[in-house]
């Protein structure tokens, strides 16, 4: 159902047509036009909700009516009545005074309408069945005529402007045990709006049933959470502590990566060879001979001088890049990350930039610039396995949120966390408030309550 501005009010005792009056048919949005003449109309609307015994909240196809019965009598949520009264205009709203009702049958109700209190000043709100959602703020017991509500104060947490939705219950509910501060609530009800400053309206909800009050979410303040959030708070001092240590590992691996680093710049460890077609070396410098292993005297190496230090799974790439050098000549080749095996046995990595030179006088080959990248790959490589520790903190954390019993938490923890730290037994104990003992509350090994 749309929003309809305005609404239609039914007030009244028995109406006595004078003079055989026939009473106009009419819908919410034509009463206004009868109200300045007082004319005699007729209308059909389906109960919303009695509010008290001599009023009706109801709605016709069209929009919002209210009906108010000088003699009392009870109309359920759905019924269909027959309305017959004189329209009138008071206080901003169109009525219908002296009105008499007849039972039709039933209707169902409409689907409710989700609106925000951003509505409430143009009355767009007011007598219509309303859905909200929204955080409990406080409670309120306040009289009415005739009977007491008690009232859930409910932020609106949808709305572009603040404000608070009031949902009166009837006395006797129990609001502040049901619905505790901070818990959010979705509510359906009849919606009625207390015209107050411009910028101020107050809405009211009236639900017909505390069926319609449904609680979303609990507070988190609560024993069972606190007892969770302990064991999660100690879960997080171990995974700072393994993050911390991690941290101070990766950070000692990069300064030493940087004094390795100034060290080489002071003594270039930068080796230049130069190839022949075939991949056999025809010079290399010192830097190289130290890099790759001598060569005897002035004696060229064999085609197996170079490609013999380099790793054999990343030979491969080498032999690729020298035809691509070959088979271009304009355009040098760079060939990163790859391994080269150094005379005392150890591996170190390497980039290289391969060219071709063969037509140039005195070269006549593939010049090839090594540099030594064995500091920022093993860098590299301490920066990936601290990723990977973060990656298991994460799934760790993840692992933890559904877990809401205290047992599940602790063990959980052992699991994931202090068995990582290679221990073969580790327990955790709980202090008992009461008797002032430790208590064992979890184990991993021997001791595992479980077995």
């Amino acid at each position: 159902m749309a929003l309809v501005l305005g609404s239609l009010v039914l007030l009244g005792a028995d109406v006595q047509s004078a003079g055989g009056e026939t009473p106009l048919p009419v819908r919410s949005p034509d009463i206004l036009g009868h109200s300045t003449t007082g004319d005699l109309v007729r209308s059909e609307a389906v109960v919303l909700f009695q509010s008290r015994p001599n009023r009706l909240y109801c709605v016709d196809e069209l929009g919002p009516v209210r009906v108010l019965l000088q003699t009392s009598s009870l109309h359920p949520s759905g019924e269909r009545i027959e309305i017959t009264g004189r329209a009138a205009e008071s206080e901003g709203r169109t009525w219908i005074q002296q009105a008499t009702v007849r039972t039709l049958g039933t209707s169902p109700l409409p689907d409710p309408i989700d609106a925000g209190l951003e509505h409430a000043h143009s009355n767009r709100l007011d007598a219509i069945r309303l859905r909200i959602q929204g955080r409990v703020m406080g409670h309120q017991t306040t009289p009415t005529v005739g009977q007491g509500r008690e009232i859930v104060l409910l932020e609106d947490t949808t709305a572009t402007s603040q404000g608070l939705f009031h949902v009166r219950l009837p006395h006797g509910t129990g609001v502040r045990e049901r619905f505790p501060i901070d818990a959010v609530l979705r509510v359906t009800g009849l919606s009625i709006v207390e015209v107050g400053t411009p910028d101020h309206h107050v809405v009211s909800i009236y639900p017909s049933r505390l069926e319609d009050v449904e609680l979303i979410r609990a507070p988190w303040l609560d024993r069972n959470t606190l007892r969770i959030g302990a064991a999660l708070a100690f879960a997080a001092f171990l995974l700072g502590g393994i993050w911390l240590h991690g941290q101070r590992r990766q950070m000692k691996l990069v300064l030493q990566s940087e004094e390795r680093l100034r060290a080489l710049g002071e003594h270039s460890f930068d080796a230049t060879c130069v190839l022949d077609q075939e991949g056999s070396v025809r010079f290399m410098t010192a830097a190289a001979r130290r890099f790759l292993g001598s060569v005897k005297g002035d004696e060229v190496a064999t085609r197996d001088g170079f490609f013999s230090s380099v790793h054999p799974e990343d030979l491969h790439r080498l032999t690729q890049a020298l035809r691509e050098v070959l088979d271009r000549p304009s355009a040098p080749k760079r060939i990163t990350g790859y391994r080269i095996r150094t005379p005392d046995g150890s591996v170190r990595w390497a980039e290289s930039v391969i060219t071709n030179c063969l037509g140039v006088p005195g070269v006549e080959g593939l010049v090839v610039n090594l540099h030594d990248i064995t500091e920022q790959a093993e860098a590299f490589q301490a920066l990936a396995r601290a990723a990977e520790l973060q990656k298991h903190i994460a799934a760790f954390a993840t692992s933890l949120s559904p877990l809401y019993e205290e047992k599940d938490v602790l063990r959980e923890v052992i699991r994931k966390c202090i068995s990582h730290l290679g221990f073969a037994d580790c327990v955790i104990y709980l202090l008992d408030a009461d008797r002032q003992v430790l208590v064992q509350a979890a184990a991993l090994g021997p001791k595992d309550l479980d077995g």
